[in-house]
């Protein structure tokens, strides 16, 4: 439900913006409500808008963001296969926990930007390793 509730935040934003171009108060308008004076062009009506699958709108699922999300999940669990611990095991459980974060969020069809963000975890999770063994030795010899 996080890509489609990131539609609607940002469906009630674009609402926000434009009744406060029409001169209604902000802060009444978020917490009571409203009605646009001026109704936005929105083009024909689609046909199959009374069907079950019509909540889906404005969500996709691309193969890089399942497989995304696979990874992400399998990075959470290398601690407990591969018998890691300390730092490593940290860092797997968080990246991994932030890698399947943002694959759902840009699901959303508003949050595509938020796929760039899982380019910098892939890095991280590449340059971790070398990262901490260099980090350890480095205490080891103080």
């Amino acid at each position: 439900m996080i890509p489609l509730t990131l539609d609607e935040v940002v469906a009630m934003l674009q609402f926000l913006v434009q009744a406060r171009r029409e001169g209604q108060p902000l802060w009444q308008t978020f917490w009571m409500g409203g009605a646009l004076k001026a109704l936005p062009e929105t083009g024909p009506v689609r046909p199959d808008v009374v069907r079950p699958l019509a909540m889906f709108w404005g969500m996709a699922l691309p193969w890089n963001l399942l497989l995304s999300a696979g990874l992400g999940i399998w990075l959470m669990f290398a601690p407990t296969m591969f018998g890691s611990a300390g730092t490593a095991a940290h860092s797997d459980n968080l990246f991994g926990a932030l890698v399947v974060t943002v694959a759902i969020i840009a699901m959303a069809d508003v949050g595509r930007a938020t796929r760039y963000l899982n380019v910098l975890f892939g890095a991280w999770v590449v340059i971790a390793p070398w990262l901490m063994t260099w980090c350890h030795d480095g205490r080891e010899n103080e």
